[in-house]
């Protein structure tokens, strides 16, 4: 993924780095961090981030606060952050009031000008939290690298100037948990843009845009199967089932695919899946409730079940049949049921066709 390294310039010029504080008093850390700034600088080489004890116990003198501004205007448009770390080359710490809780820490900030500082943007410095190291875990003579978690990712202007604070961690908390000594301080020495080596820098690795596939993947006109069932059969859109035996005697029930069996028997129409199609399945075998049929070429076997009893599915018949015709019996049966014949038929009753049937189904 692409990266873009970016860095403050030097002295007046936007965007630049430097310092502002609060000093020359002499008051608890509640009041020295909200206090208004004293002093600022633009233009030194290196800055220290601090705070020092004063004269009087638990009071404090001196707190000083960083701002490092950033020209991310260079991001293409449209660029998606993945990552961004901001690196400061740290020469040199104090741990005169000790190091517990004494951390490097950066926000945001928001000052009055990118081009110069002013005392006023000692309050400028937010309290967003976007990094920290603690103490033990920062280096002298190297930089140090800050990994700015989602709020700070989202803090970065791609269309403009992107500022960020550095505070110390009694100064975020508002909480001093370190050995207060009269006088004397805890810093970190920073280098700055002004030292021409080891600047600041902010590393940014992004992606533009994002793929897609265009404009559309499809099969297409249509795609169509058809697999022929003897006689003649095919998958179908229509989703009904139907079976018809001769010559009047019918039933038909909603299911899927489509499909008639007659003295010749047919499954129809065709089917076609467009844009995109499907394999159709191939129809070995079509069961409508109990009765099952085997389709063979010519449809030279056929089978009657004797034994299962079936409701309601076919109408009775007043006339004989020739050959070949199921004969459908006329007096009255319990419930419209089949009447399992015997081995001898009388008139209106099922003719075997041509077929010495058992009571039961052969297999296919």
């Amino acid at each position: 993924m692409p990266t873009l390294t970016l860095n403050p310039s030097s002295a007046s010029v936007s965007p630049c780095d430097g310092l502002v504080r609060r000093n020359g008093v002499d008051q608890t850390l509640g009041n020295i961090r909200s206090g208004a700034g004293t002093a600022s600088a633009v233009s030194d080489v290196t800055n220290q981030l601090l705070l020092t004890a004063s004269t009087t116990s638990n009071q404090f003198a001196d707190n000083t606060r960083l701002i490092f501004n950033f020209d991310t205007s260079s991001l293409p448009a449209g660029a998606v952050i993945s990552s961004a770390v901001i690196s400061f080359f740290i020469t040199a710490q104090t741990a005169g009031l000790g190091i517990t809780g004494f951390a490097f820490v950066v926000v945001d900030a928001s000052p009055t000008s990118t081009g110069n500082l002013s005392s006023g943007d000692y309050t400028n410095v937010g309290s967003n939290l976007y990094a920290f190291l603690n103490q033990p875990d920062t280096t002298t003579g190297a930089y140090n690298d800050f990994v700015l978690n989602t709020a700070g990712k989202n803090h970065i202007n791609p269309t403009g100037i992107t500022s960020f604070g550095v505070v110390s961690g009694w100064d975020y908390n508002n909480s001093f948990n370190g050995a207060w000594s009269s006088g004397l301080t805890s810093s970190y020495t920073v280098d700055m843009a002004d030292n021409g080596s080891n600047l600041p820098k902010l590393v940014i690795t992004y992606t533009v845009g994002s793929a897609s596939l265009s404009p559309s993947a499809s099969l297409s006109p249509s795609g169509s199967a058809s697999k022929s069932l003897s006689p003649s059969a095919s998958l179908s859109p229509s989703a009904s089932a139907s079976m018809s035996i001769s010559p009047s005697a019918s039933v038909s029930q909603s299911l899927s695919p489509s499909a008639s069996v007659s003295p010749s028997a047919s499954i129809s129409p065709s089917a076609s899946l467009s844009p995109s199609a499907s394999p159709s399945p191939i129809i070995n075998y079509l069961s409508v409730d109990l009765v099952e049929f085997c389709f063979f070429t010519g449809f030279t076997s056929k089978y009657l079940n004797q034994e299962n009893l079936f409701q309601n599915l076919y109408t009775p018949q007043t006339t004989n049949y020739p050959v070949n015709k199921y004969i459908i019996q006329t007096t009255t049966f319990s419930q419209n049921k089949y009447i399992p014949q015997a081995t001898s038929f009388s008139t209106n009753t099922y003719v075997p066709k041509n077929t010495d049937f058992t009571d039961k189904y052969n297999g296919c």
